[in-house]
């Protein structure tokens, strides 16, 4: 290597140590060098570091830091230079900086002459070419600023702590973060443990301990108010419940102030407060004023029960308006009216005590003295109690009552222990009994139960008590009323009735002549059948015969013809005369139509025979079926258009019915009415229709049979009319009302109608009807007689 390019490598060498050293000196924080080397194996055997350590050298502002100069302390140990206690200190943060092989930061406070200060070191291990450690490269920040200010900080905290552990109450912080979303406690005040019976530890340990305490009942609320505050970033207040561990019910007040840092975890600084007492004061004060509030409420509910009582002169109503107020008022299961049936004094007592099944009886007729049930006031879900009997035998309560004694069965006082089993019985734990004296010497009594051991307070007893007075004094007003308005009824009344005998006389004369009407035309009719029958017997019997003696001739001459096939001249004459090939293929043909036409008038004679049967006064089995039929044979001619009248459809819908039990006389006239009545609403629409409409829109007659419900049948006739209108509708069965033209008709059909289908039959006529759709009458009769009578359908 030549002189220049020697020369080259120095300067080179010597820019880059003074700006190596420009560094190392210019630099705002201490930087030293502590050379490193391995202990000898006779060094390492007494303990203690593997390596041994001395300063090479450091900068300026280590000078400044430690005060002492770079010169004094090259080449000597920490020990040396620092304290026993420091220099150990620091030889053990270069063994864990060797042993970690890398980087490493702490922090540190070191005294010196000038004081103390805190610094940031970091402590880097170089290695020769070989890899073993030979120097470290330590630099070393001052903090001292930053240092004092959290020993400031942290001595305010706790200042901040023991203020805190003396105020009333629990005071908090709590944060939420994104990566924490329940939450956790950061500081809680020890007083935790006298309030919630949790240490701070135990709470700030795990969260759920504390929300674990709130009351079931306040949880929704409780969870909703912090999300609110959270939502709107308002300041968060509430009143809850808690349950301490030991059982306790405490009320608490949380108050918080809500900030939101920078990475958007929100932190609330708060306290809880004991509230426990104000809210029981509160609780009193509320206590208090229910105690007056109820007061006023039952001085206004017996004013109220009072008035609605004497502004009514029905003693029923007496007695149904105090049984539902007095039931609504005190709270009661149920409340019962009931009037004493019996002389008292034929009473006896029953030795045995009856069976639950005795306890309520719907029929008395055996009892010598019992209770009635007339009017009460229940829940909906609950059996009635109407019009049953209380059986008084037992003598349980009896005396007591008709004595005007109040009887009082809890089952916390001492009462009888059989009226207590009697009314046990029957599903009620508390009973209150009141007499209900009266001047017309009915004895009433007024029941309240209840189903729970509720027993009843005085308020309650004064309450009924006063009620059943005021409602005595109504029912002794009412029955003084009725009795006098009684004459008047009376007189009003026979005045009523013999108008009404009247009226109904008129209408029995007039069905007794329609009645003898039918029976002389049905006597004609049978009589007419008859003589027709008789007649048609012989032709439709021998009939048969003469078509065999024809075919057996027409045979013959077949016969003749096959082997006489030329006949003298005068038989070809006559054979040629009478057209005898013609006469061969009518006259089978024109006995055919004698058959026919026998038929057609035996089903005419069977039809009258079978309508004609009207003065039969016996219930017999029949076949409506064939009675419908019956009368539309008889009607055939009106409906295939006679007499200048249109063409009427009829379609049966006829389904299964067995065989009905009925007076077929009358059922056969109700029928005939009926359907003579739609024949006629559809003949007078149709005055008014020309042809092209009767076709495209016939009059249809529809007659419907089915059985109901297995016991009842029902017949509907409908036809496609004009229909009839409300107001004609609603007197369609009233006697001598029609809607005919005068002349056309009586209007006793329908009313007769309806008198032999409900009053004989005990069944039902309907009339629906559709103004311009047409007309329904539907019969409901059962199909055996007398099973159902006096119900309704």
């Amino acid at each position: 290597m030549t002189d220049n390019r020697i020369r080259l490598v120095e300067e080179t060498l010597e820019q880059r140590e003074q700006f190596l050293r420009l560094i190392y000196e210019g630099v705002d924080q201490a930087i030293f060098v502590v050379g490193v080397a391995v202990k000898s194996q006779e060094e390492r055997a007494i303990g203690g570091s593997p390596y041994h350590y001395k300063f090479l050298g450091w900068n300026g502002v280590s000078s400044r830091f430690t005060g002492y100069a770079s010169e004094e302390v090259a080449g000597k140990t920490p020990f040396e230079v620092f304290s026993p206690e420091e220099a150990a200190e620091i030889a053990a943060n270069y063994d864990r900086c060797l042993m970690a092989g890398d980087s490493i930061r702490y922090e540190e406070c070191r005294h010196f002459q000038g004081g103390s200060i805190y610094t940031l070191t970091t402590l880097t291990p170089l290695r020769d070419e070989t890899g073993a450690f030979y120097r470290i490269i330590g630099t070393a920040i001052d903090i001292s600023d930053r240092k004092t200010t959290e020993i400031a900080l942290q001595e305010s905290q706790a200042r901040f702590k023991r203020l805190a552990d003396h105020l009333p109450g629990v005071t908090y912080q709590y944060q939420k973060s994104a990566d924490n979303p329940t939450g956790v406690f950061t500081y809680i005040s020890r007083n935790a443990l006298n309030l919630l019976e949790l240490t701070p530890e135990m709470i700030i340990q795990d969260p759920e301990k504390m929300w674990a305490l709130i009351h079931p009942q306040d949880i929704d609320e409780f969870l909703y108010s912090t999300q609110l505050a959270a939502a709107q970033q308002t300041p968060w207040h509430h009143e809850y419940r808690v349950i301490t561990p030991s059982g306790k019910v405490k009320w608490l007040q949380g108050e918080a102030s809500l900030e939101i840092q920078p990475d958007q975890s929100l932190v609330w600084d708060g306290i809880f407060l004991d509230i426990t007492p104000r809210k029981e004061a509160e609780e009193a004060l509320k206590r208090s004023e229910a105690i007056l509030r109820e007061f006023a409420e039952w001085e206004s509910m017996q004013h109220h029960i009072s008035m609605l009582i004497r502004n009514s002169l029905n003693s029923d109503t007496v007695i149904e308006t105090t049984v539902q107020e007095l039931q609504r008022c005190l709270k009661a299961d149920r409340c019962c009216f009931l009037w004493f049936r019996g002389e008292p004094q034929r009473r006896k007592r029953r030795q045995q005590r009856p069976s639950h099944q005795e306890v309520l009886k719907s029929d008395a007729t055996n009892l010598a003295s019992y209770w009635e049930v007339v009017q009460e006031s229940k829940n909906e879900e609950d059996p009635s109690f109407l019009g049953q009997h209380w059986d008084e035998e037992g003598n349980y309560f009896t005396e007591q009552l008709l004595g005007g004694t109040t009887l009082q069965l809890d089952w916390g006082l001492d009462c009888d222990p059989q009226a207590k089993s009697y009314f046990s019985r029957l599903g009620y734990d508390a009973v209150l009994l009141l007499a209900v004296p009266t001047h017309s010497k009915k004895y009433g009594a007024l029941v309240l139960l209840r189903e729970a051991p509720t027993p009843w307070s005085e308020r309650d007893l004064e309450l009924s008590q006063e009620i059943v007075n005021q409602m005595a004094i109504a029912i002794n007003q009412a029955d003084l009323y009725t009795q006098a308005t009684e004459s008047a009824r009376i007189a009003t009344a026979k005045s009523e009735a013999l108008e009404a005998a009247l009226k109904q006389l008129q209408q029995a004369q007039s069905q007794l002549i329609q009645a003898e009407k039918m029976s002389s035309l049905g006597q004609l009719v049978a009589g007419i059948a008859h003589e027709i029958n008789n007649p048609i017997s012989f032709i439709y019997g021998n009939v048969i015969h003469a078509q065999e003696y024809t075919q057996d001739l027409l045979v013959l001459i077949e016969r003749y013809r096959q082997y006489c096939p030329v006949p003298p001249p005068q038989v070809e004459d006559w054979i040629e005369t009478i057209d005898l090939e013609f006469l061969m293929e009518d006259l089978p043909r024109l006995y055919q139509s004698m058959q026919m036409g026998a038929d057609r008038i035996r089903e005419i004679v069977k039809s009258l025979r079978t309508f004609s049967r009207l003065d039969e006064a016996e219930m017999k089995e029949v076949d409506l079926h064939e009675n419908l039929d019956s009368t539309l044979m008889i009607l055939n001619s009106r409906l295939n258009g006679a007499e200048g009248s249109t063409v009427i459809q009829v379609v049966k819908n006829y389904g299964f019915i067995p065989p009905v039990q009925c007076y077929i006389g009358q059922l056969n006239q109700v029928f005939m009415n009926l359907l003579s009545n739609a024949i006629d609403a559809l003949n007078e629409r149709d005055k008014n229709r020309h042809f092209p409409e009767l076709v495209k829109h016939p009059s249809i007659l529809e007659i419907k049979t089915e059985l109901k419900y297995r016991r009842w049948v029902q017949i509907t006739i409908h036809d496609n009319g004009v229909g009839i209108s409300p107001e004609a509708l609603s007197r369609i069965f009233d006697p001598f009302y029609t809607t005919k033209p005068v002349g056309s008709g009586t209007g006793l059909g329908l009313s007769t109608s309806y008198k032999v289908i409900v009053e004989q039959h005990h069944g039902k006529l309907e009339c629906k009807s559709d103004l311009g759709k047409g007309t329904d009458f539907i019969i409901t009769i059962p199909l055996k007689a007398g099973i159902f009578d006096g119900r309704k359908i």
